[in-house]
């Protein structure tokens, strides 16, 4: 009889507990200023067909080689104007970039703006992140990872911001990393109301320090 309460009092504990869990929100769009909307599942195609023959379609008189690896958000005008985040590569240096892409409806694209991503001066909506005070930024050490992160990075990046409460992140790319930090842009679903964020973080490689997490201006980096 004892074990038969026993029982029935912890399957009613667990059947509580599953009934005071909150459902996770399905995440929405949201306009970060001037009418950008920021995009979900961003990594999930990581660039669609149409987007790169856009994309190819702007570039192709543009100085440098251009790898453009997702679309972060996107802004309805007389077409539609994209925000790209590119690796560009020149003979001289490779860097991230945020590039403004404009497609017009007579099916004609043109770049419109590019902002490099300096991991020292980096633009946020906050002062949560100083990641240029790591200093000895690489861009890109091991370009072929950049998107593809390596198990290290990811172990890195799943132990620095499990206690981030604010959103659900999820590592895009690895932007840079100095001798003890890596930094890496992320997406978030922000747990308070679903809506999209780009972040940015500061992992520390072997520290169980939690990462400085910021949201990136993005409007900034597309209108400077």
């Amino acid at each position: 009889m004892k074990r038969w309460l026993t029982g029935a009092v912890v399957a009613v504990l667990l059947l509580s507990a599953c009934a005071t869990k909150p459902e996770p929100k399905e995440a929405v769009p949201v306009e970060t200023g001037s009418g950008w909307t920021v995009h979900t599942a961003i990594m999930t195609p990581v660039v669609t067909e149409e987007e790169k023959t856009v994309f190819a379609r702007a570039s192709e008189d543009s100085d440098g080689s251009f790898t453009p690896v997702a679309v972060l958000a996107s802004q309805v005008v007389s077409g539609t104007n994209y925000a790209y985040l590119c690796l560009k590569e020149t003979d001289a240096s490779a860097d991230w970039e945020i590039v403004k892409v404009y497609a017009a409806l007579d099916g004609g694209a043109s770049i419109e703006h590019e902002a490099v991503i300096d991991p020292s001066a980096l633009k946020t909506t906050d002062s949560g992140i100083k990641a240029g005070l790591a200093g000895g930024w690489e861009v890109n050490p091991n370009r072929a990872n950049a998107v593809v992160l390596e198990p290290e990075v990811n172990t890195a990046f799943a132990k620095g911001t499990e206690s981030f409460s604010e959103a659900v992140l999820s590592p895009l790319v690895l932007l840079a990393e100095s001798e003890t930090t890596y930094l890496i842009l992320a997406q978030g679903t922000r747990m308070e109301d679903a809506s999209e964020q780009i972040y940015a973080a500061a992992v520390q490689k072997n520290s169980d320090e939690p990462a400085a997490v910021s949201i990136l201006d993005l409007v900034s980096y597309l209108s400077e």
